[in-house]
């Protein structure tokens, strides 16, 4: 069910992906224009256990929320301006609603840390190349305890005291200078290990994977597979797996970081453009939601070793970015991408039938979803209390029960609101 929603103004604008807050009451997005954007969630419902309702009362609370007129507004609370164009966004670790903060890095600029509550910038992270010029990160990771900063660069990856601002770091080449081994390409995502502390991964856009120690960079791992660049890493809820994608690629890998000779499993999606396209897993842990450039996004189940468990159709326009929310049943989605004119040499007839395609297409907007399907899995997870993230084998998943009433949003114009999410159902 569409639970609340925000369309980016400016035609030519679209979204660069969207996060959710990890005490869950915010969201932060990026987009074209150079900002950062904070939304916030109605307190009432971060204030509800919803894992104890009845399927009835999730409903009267989802529908209490509508208006007569459509979807509510989902309202930006604060935002930052970027100087250059936004390659990487994260919150802080332990952030909470009241006082929270993120970093972002943005071409030629420093790593900048801001305020979440009025978009200020509290301070930055500066590192130079040889000829003492800004040098541009390009993915951005806290640690598990927040301390440290860790930034990708070109065969690098920096290393910041959080609470030491300025141009104090160390540096961690990936790769060997003398035999030219290693790590190569930008470092466009690093992701650390929930469970085993000290473990963080890297992918590279020269499609590569390391597993790389936290205290001293040792090489644990060199994964290799991916047909695109590396885009985001992600581990499992548990630790065990790891799990990679990557652009013009269609296949998101999983691999067993307990033995890393080839992929457990793929699963697929739509990616066929250098856009980065991002995925998430719910926080029990059985569900991975990727984002996919059809407008669609897919659920497969981790406990059966990737099955596709749902399709729904969520956007007319390619979905970069999905986050699960860390307690509740919410799913946020962001969708948007670069469209480009390519009709100077075409009749003016045959001009007009492609934008007008072009342009029925367009959708640059955040929509916030409420599922059945994390709300079945934190209940089930609860009755057995017990892991579900390590495959059991078979190929049967559970269905999934998802409606598709429209509740809130921000669109003036009703007639782009989805009505009824088309949903394609695997058992």
């Amino acid at each position: 069910t569409l639970f609340r929603s925000f369309e980016v103004p400016d035609g030519t604008n679209f979204l660069k992906g969207v996060r959710w807050s990890p005490a869950g009451g915010c969201l932060l997005t990026a987009s074209d224009d150079n900002l950062l954007r904070v939304f916030s969630l109605p307190n009432d419902y971060l204030s509800t256990e919803w894992e104890t309702l009845s399927q009835t009362a999730v409903d009267s609370m989802v529908a209490a929320a509508s208006h007569s007129e459509g979807v509510a507004e989902l309202h930006c609370t604060s935002s930052a301006k970027a100087g250059e164009t936004i390659f990487d966004f994260c919150w802080y670790p332990y952030a909470t609603d009241s006082e929270g903060c993120f970093l972002s890095t943005s071409r030629d600029h420093p790593i900048q840390l801001w305020d979440a509550n009025n978009g200020a910038l509290r301070c930055s992270y500066r590192a130079y190349n040889h000829l003492d010029e800004i040098a541009t990160a390009y993915s951005l990771a806290f640690n598990a305890d927040g301390t440290k900063i860790f930034a990708g660069f070109n065969q690098m990856i920096r290393i910041f005291d959080t609470a030491t601002p300025g141009r104090d770091h160390e540096d961690r080449a990936t790769v060997s200078t003398r035999r030219g081994e290693g790590q190569k390409g930008i470092i466009s995502s690093i992701a650390f290990c929930p469970a085993h502390r000290g473990l963080y991964a890297a992918g590279s856009y020269a499609r590569s994977t390391c597993l790389y120690s936290e205290g001293d960079g040792q090489l644990y791992a060199y994964l290799e597979g991916q047909k695109g660049g590396v885009t985001q890493v992600k581990f499992s809820a548990d630790g065990n797996y790891l799990f990679t994608g990557g652009r013009q690629d269609p296949f998101i890998h999983c691999w067993d970081i307990r033995n890393t000779c080839s992929t457990v499993f793929q699963m697929q999606r739509v990616c066929t453009t250098n856009q980065r396209l991002a995925f998430d897993i719910e926080s029990c842990g059985r569900h991975l939601i990727t984002a996919s450039e059809d407008g669609t996004i897919l659920v497969y189940d981790l406990s059966q070793f990737g099955a596709l468990a749902g399709q729904f159709s969520l956007h007319r326009d390619a979905i970069n970015g999905v986050s699960v929310h860390p307690f509740l049943p919410l799913i946020a989605t962001a969708s948007g991408q670069r469209h480009f004119d390519l009709s100077d040499d075409e009749s003016d007839e045959t001009v007009s039938s492609t934008t007008l395609t072009a342009d029925s297409r367009k959708e640059n907007s955040i929509k916030v979803w409420k599922t059945g399907f994390i709300r079945e899995s934190y209940m089930i997870q609860a009755e057995e209390n017990t892991s579900i993230t390590e495959p059991s084998g078979g190929t049967v998943v559970h269905e999934i029960s998802v409606t598709g009433e429209v509740i809130c949003s921000s669109n003036d114009d009703q007639s782009m609101m989805i009505e009824n999410a088309n949903i394609t159902m695997h058992s």
